[in-house]
């Protein structure tokens, strides 16, 4: 004789697998929008320093200045390497997840 289980116990650790399943695809989500959004930012704030940088070069700059103004340019846009390799990395886990919580949808649809 197998075992005997109430179906409303069976439905109820479906939708809870589904529910936390779908929390951690929008937790990922999320991550990655916020790292999209800090490479906009980022993005118009290396702009705008390169455009800052020209500006200056018209003027009298000495040379520490100029150099200080590239070392900024060069640890933003290092910041914004590493930010595309973290939308990347995010984006292969929302794949990831994306396939598990499906799983989790057909599991609970069975």
């Amino acid at each position: 004789m197998g075992f005997q289980f109430s179906l409303a116990a069976v439905l109820r650790v479906r939708e809870s697998l589904e529910q936390r399943e779908e929390h951690a695809l929008q937790t990922i989500l999320l991550d990655v929008a916020h790292v999209a959004h800090q490479i906009e930012e980022l993005t118009d704030a290396i702009a705008g320093a390169h455009w800052q940088r020209e500006l200056a070069l018209e003027q009298t700059l000495s040379g520490g200045q100029l150099q200080s103004l590239m070392r900024e340019e060069h640890a933003a846009e290092q910041r914004l390497i590493s930010l595309v390799v973290t939308l990347q990395l995010l984006e292969q886990s929302r794949e990831r997840q994306m396939k598990v919580y499906q799983a989790a949808l057909k599991v609970g649809s069975c």
